[in-house]
């Protein structure tokens, strides 16, 4: 029994050294590099990506730090090959909350995302109160703090002029009027001869000053009421649209002190071409000659009558400008490049 032993030992060894001398036998050693680089290189995570209501196609599935990546099938499942068992997973798409995922090498992870919808769940300022955005079945246009402050405004016009569809915003009078309050129009005009201006109401409470003079470091969001829902709340007044104002006010916590300026130049556009002082005597003097005859003929022979300048026609100060060939133009003396601050 001893030597049937002995022989099987040996007729085992021999088969290891030859199996390992030509290369078919070659056991698993975890310090090889060059096996532990081919495992590595093999390591395949699968998993299905899901909802509360079912199986999720077209998420992303990362490599977290890296550009490996795969997209999960119309099933749900996936299947991404990772350098080793360690590292994390990213798991996103379009509505839903993105999740990370230590592999902790493990080769099956079945994941479960939740829906994430900002959107619906904004807090919208209405005539009557707040309301979350997915309630709302009229027109609004909302415009928050932030977009408000993109561009340094004078004032509030200036800030609502491009930001909501719908919404028209002229200066009164073209140019020729600084200062004055803009023509704002929702939804064009509906009237020809009646106020087609909108409604201001300023946190809560309507207002019928001048929007210039609310202060747009003040606000901290504008709405605009478009549809007729707005006639149901403020009654005819809100016909032509209603532009709900908020403004900031304090809160609780620690206090908060914040910074707002701005600094610019302002330059005319350009000038208006008027007369000189020669060319304004000559126009005067022949609307004289012009304009006065004795008997049928005319009382002066021409611009050029010495008398034009001793009936009283011209001013002391304009015929002192005529003999000395003076001309201003008061423009110069009046138009400068002005400063403008805010703080």
């Amino acid at each position: 029994m001893m030597n049937r032993t002995i022989a099987l030992h040996g007729c085992l060894m021999a088969f290891l050294w030859c199996s390992s001398s030509l290369g078919v036998l070659a056991l698993p050693n975890a310090a090889d590099p060059l096996s532990r680089s081919l495992n590595q290189a093999n390591f395949i995570v699968k998993g299905k990506v899901r909802d509360a209501v079912g199986k999720l196609p077209g998420i992303m599935v990362k490599l977290k730090g890296t550009n490996t990546a795969s997209i999960t099938d119309d099933n749900g499942n996936y299947a991404i090959t990772i350098p080793d068992g360690s590292g994390t997973l990213v798991f996103s798409s379009i509505g839903y909350t993105t999740q990370e995922v230590p592999v902790n090498q493990r080769n099956l992870i079945n994941v479960t995302l939740i829906a994430e919808d900002k959107t619906l769940t904004e807090v919208v300022v209405v005539g009557y109160g707040k309301q979350r955005k997915s309630d709302i079945t009229g027109s609004i246009v909302s415009i928050n703090e932030k977009a408000l402050k993109d561009v340094p405004v004078a004032n509030l016009s200036q800030a609502l002029q491009g930001k909501g569809a719908g919404i028209d915003v002229q200066k009164a009078g073209g140019n020729s009027k600084p200062g004055s309050a803009p023509v704002i129009r929702i939804r064009g005009v509906r009237s020809i001869s009646a106020d087609n201006g909108p409604l201001f109401v300023v946190d809560g409470i309507p207002y019928n000053g001048n929007i210039n003079d609310l202060n747009p470091d003040d606000v901290i969001s504008v709405e605009v009421l478009k549809d007729a829902s707005s006639t149901a709340i403020y009654g005819s007044r809100g016909a032509n649209g209603v532009i709900l104002v908020s403004t900031k006010r304090g809160k609780s916590g620690e206090p908060v002190v914040t910074y707002s300026g701005y600094a610019g130049f302002t330059k005319p556009l350009g000038q208006i071409n008027v007369m000189d002082g020669p060319q304004f005597a000559a126009l005067k003097k022949w609307a004289v000659v012009n304009g006065n005859f004795v008997g049928g003929k005319p009382k002066y022979s021409g611009i050029n009558d010495p008398t034009l300048l001793t009936d009283g026609i011209f001013s002391a100060e304009e015929l002192e400008g005529i003999k000395i060939g003076r001309s201003t133009n008061w423009q110069d003396l009046i138009y400068r490049t002005g400063l403008n601050t805010d703080h």
